[in-house]
């Protein structure tokens, strides 16, 4: 199934629950600059963009953090224009002590009663100075945060440990992005910081009764509500009927429930997009516990769901290879494990990027692939490649970032009214009419 949601709420600006919120600034050497001057320019844009009433500070950091105000400061002019001084006055030198600055801008959230601590994290670099072993900045970031303050991690470049800021707003329910070279980071920034700021609902939970869910994708930590966005679940369910879908969340500073009802049935010809965004999801979830926690008991599920429903990913390239006819599943499993620990060494440069890319992308597919080749110009720092030849009914398949941060465009690879092909030679194959006549005893 999928659910779209995207509830009408009236905002009461008088009511709207202030946040408190951290900006921590990496103004390390290698900052010095476009960097810089970017990362100032999307601190001094949210810094504008604060409402009456909410709570902030600004860390900035290099061999040791400074700290702009001894506690949260209120937002009022006063306040703000100090802030906006401020940050003109940053400068870059100096080596990156992540360890030191996070639990220090961490600490200033103590004592606070708030469902919004919000700390946005800007770095260009690995962990050079004090501790720079990542698992022990993470237990030291975890212990800190008594506040639940949700990390928001923003990779300038390629020298980043994308493990580590990966991990850090996984264990805070943040989220993170990177920023390649070639793109502006005040227009990331200031792009994501507009969205967040203000949601018409947050602590989102979704309740359906009547049939038997699973799978479904987001489930727990479902992202708050923004003006001008809407709640996108896909997940799986069990039985047919009339069903009841509860959405509540806190806008206004109460809780508020939507219910919609509807009738489900037991089985559906059409929509046949949703199985497939479904898998796409799922396996950008099960692709992030891989790579971060090396849980190869997960990488048959990721090679069956590839193979079913035609999703390419950078561990299951081989599966488009035109000369594939008839390999065995576990031969594919050893294939994806192999791939997979290679691409665990990996942690920063661009296929560390690449690698996070693909899987944050996957989990929030919200839409099958475009249905016409991609333009010149396509594609990520290392433009793009084409995989198979294009079919004739224009259709180019899945997408997926490489090592070299190129979009690789996986053109023989077909998923069309919920069966997959595979392009083999002159031919299309049939994946799961060959997979059972194969079991059938068939050579094919």
């Amino acid at each position: 199934y999928m659910l779209l949601a995207s509830p009408r709420v009236a905002v009461d600006r008088s009511k709207v629950q202030p946040k408190n919120i951290v900006f921590v600034l990496d103004r390390t050497g290698s900052m010095a600059g476009g960097k810089l001057d970017q990362a100032k320019a999307a601190l001094k844009f949210c810094l504008t963009k604060l409402n009456a009433g909410d709570k902030f500070n600004v860390v900035t950091f290099n061999e040791s953090p400074t700290v702009m105000f001894e506690s949260l400061k209120t937002v009022d002019a006063a306040s703000r224009k100090k802030a906006l001084d401020a940050v003109d006055a940053i400068e870059s030198d100096g080596g990156t002590n992540i360890n030191a600055a996070l639990p220090r801008a961490i600490k200033l959230f103590h004592g606070t009663d708030s469902s919004r601590n919000y700390l946005i994290f800007l770095t260009d670099g690995l962990p050079t100075v004090g501790v720079t072993n990542p698992e022990t900045i993470l237990t030291n970031v975890s212990a800190a945060n008594k506040s639940h303050v949700k990390i928001f991690a923003f990779g300038v470049g390629y020298d980043v440990n994308t493990h580590l800021l990966d991990k850090l707003a996984e264990q805070s329910k943040g989220s993170t992005d990177y920023v390649r070279p070639s793109e502006d980071i005040e227009v990331k920034v200031s792009t994501f910081f507009a969205k967040v700021s203000d949601p018409i609902l947050s602590d989102v939970e979704v309740k359906i009764s009547g049939v038997k869910t699973s799978d479904a994708f987001p489930s727990a930590d479902i992202p708050d509500i923004f003006r001008g966005s809407q709640l996108i679940v896909f997940g799986r369910y069990d039985g047919s009927g009339d069903v009841k879908v509860e959405l509540s969340g806190v806008s206004n500073g109460s809780r508020k429930a939507f219910v919609l009802r509807a009738d489900l049935p037991g089985e559906e010809k059409g929509n046949e997009f949703i199985p497939q965004l479904w898998a796409s999801r799922k396996i950008g979830y099960l692709l992030d516990e891989i790579r971060l926690h090396s849980n190869q008991e997960l990488i048959d599920e990721v090679v069956r769901l590839s193979k079913l429903y035609g999703i390419p990913t950078e561990y299951t390239s081989f599966l488009a290879d035109e000369r594939k006819t008839d390999v065995a599943f576990k031969d594919d499993v050893v294939r994806m494990k192999h791939a997979a620990k290679e691409a665990a060494k990996v942690q920063s440069g661009s296929f560390g990027v690449a690698q996070s890319t693909n899987a944050r992308g996957q989990r929030n597919a919200a839409q099958s692939p475009a249905a016409t080749m991609p333009a010149p110009g396509y594609g990520g720092m290392g433009g793009f490649k084409i995989v198979g030849s294009a079919a004739p009914n224009g259709r180019f398949g899945g997408t997926y970032q490489d090592a070299q941060d190129r979009t690789v465009v996986v053109a023989n690879v077909q998923n069309i009214a919920r069966r997959t092909f595979y392009q083999r030679g002159d031919y299309w194959e049939d994946a799961d009419l060959c997979r059972r006549l194969r079991a059938r005893g068939y050579h094919v």
